[in-house]
């Protein structure tokens, strides 16, 4: 009998306390699916909120080419449309930033000129930054049970996101009305690495290409139209009607012009010259099978520029030149014969990664050439904002990183740039960085 009590007494011993077990496991399996509510209902607002910033950096990116008030009004406007946690989705003009954005280097400067790039935070009270405030309801209990100090009660959250208008052209030609803007005659092609044709004229035929011809970019952007013949290739992607857009390089101020040097001129023999930077008011002019080597500088050319034929070598590391003249009398480009001619352009100050500069108020029928068969190995950018470059008969040509000219007329010749990201544009091309 006194066993059987004892064992009675064991069961309801063992059967409390796995009572108590099971109300611990339920209160705690309760708290977790609580939490994970909890959990889910920030992640969702998160979301909510990422979508409004998403939206509103996109269309503040969109009017940045019309002007900074539009971009912050745009980016506002796109943002509050949206709603995070059952509550309007608030951006205050101070949530807007605008800035320039490094694409290789992915880091974002707010304030910094060009703007690029517009920066948004979306939350949803008026008070910025506070955040989106969720009032979490399963946490608090949980914290009080815990002795939580202090009691989780709240969470606050606020998104951002970064987008960018920009264009990324390896090729750029000025010339806002001029028919044949670009003109192709066959067999040839111009090879853009990396980077967009933009074609500023709106004429009827901007671009023309004969049969036997060939755009390879990663898009052709017309502001006007396209005239092709049979036999023609184009990048994937053509738009007609396109924008135009702004001179990257417009602010670029030219170089000071130093005491003349005079005239370097070499047109027989076979002999090795050297020069310095300066001013060479009566150009540089190389022919026979000279090689002269240019040491690291600005080099301001009179007409009638750079001039180099024959079977010539021009080693030029580290150089600009800056062409210019008066009246109707520029100095220009003029690369020919069986020539090797080996450019690079600066790598640091005002002139960085430019190659050549053309004076702005050189007359349009000034005309830069490319020609024969010369051997081409030129980077940096090729800024001829005011003239026509002709490149005729040299049959494969690497000139430049970037190209930015008034016209473009290629025949019977393969022009490469090799673009590599440099002065990207505003445009209305808009995209997430962040």
């Amino acid at each position: 009998m006194k066993a059987t009590l004892t064992f009675a007494r064991e069961t309801r011993r063992r059967s409390g306390i796995v009572t108590v077990w099971v109300s611990i496991t339920l209160f705690a399996l309760l708290a977790i699916i609580g939490l994970a509510l909890d959990t889910s209902y920030v992640y969702l607002t998160e979301h909510q909120l990422q979508n409004a910033a998403d939206a509103a950096a996109l269309a503040g990116a969109a009017q940045l080419q019309y002007g900074a008030a539009n971009a912050v009004i745009a980016a506002q406007k796109a943002g509050e449309d949206n709603t995070a946690a059952d509550a309007n989705v608030v951006i205050n003009g101070s949530d807007v930033v605008l800035g320039n954005y490094n694409l290789n280097k992915n880091t974002f400067s707010p304030g910094t000129t060009p703007y690029n790039a517009v920066q948004v935070t979306a939350h949803q009270t008026t008070a910025s930054p506070a955040g989106a405030t969720i009032n979490l309801i399963f946490a608090p209990i949980v914290s009080a049970l815990f002795n939580a100090h202090p009691p989780i009660t709240t969470s606050t959250i606020s998104e951002s996101a970064i987008a960018m208008s920009a264009l990324y052209a390896g090729v750029i030609v000025l010339d806002p009305q001029q028919s044949d803007a670009v003109a192709l005659n066959g067999p040839a092609s111009l090879v853009v690495f990396g980077g967009v044709v933009q074609v500023n004229s709106d004429a009827g035929s901007a671009v023309s290409m004969s049969a036997f011809t060939s755009i390879l970019a990663k898009e052709l952007r017309i502001a006007g139209y396209l005239s092709a013949g049979g036999f023609v290739t184009l990048p994937p992607q053509v738009a007609t009607g396109a924008t135009p857009i702004a001179d990257p390089l417009a602010s670029l101020s030219a170089p000071a012009i130093g005491p003349n040097l005079g005239t370097f001129k070499q047109t027989i023999g076979a002999s090795r010259y050297a020069l310095v930077p300066g001013y060479y008011a009566g150009g540089i002019t190389l022919a026979g099978k000279n090689t002269l080597n240019l040491s690291p500088g600005i080099y301001v050319l009179g007409p009638p520029g750079l001039s180099v034929t024959g079977n010539a070598i021009l080693n030029a590391p580290g150089v600009m030149f800056y062409l210019t003249g008066s009246g109707t009398s520029y100095g220009t480009i003029n690369l020919g014969g069986s020539a090797e001619i080996n450019v690079s352009a600066p790598v640091a100050g005002t002139y960085a990664n430019v190659s050549f500069f053309e004076n702005r108020d050189a007359p349009s029928t000034t005309v830069a050439s490319i020609t024969d068969n010369a051997f081409i190995d030129m980077s940096g950018t090729m800024y001829l904002p005011s003239i026509q470059l002709t490149i005729s008969g040299s049959p494969n040509a690497l000139i430049a990183n970037q190209l930015i000219v008034d016209l473009l007329k290629i025949t019977d010749s393969n022009v490469f740039i090799n673009y590599d990201d440099r002065n990207p544009v505003v445009s209305n091309d808009v995209f997430l960085v962040q």
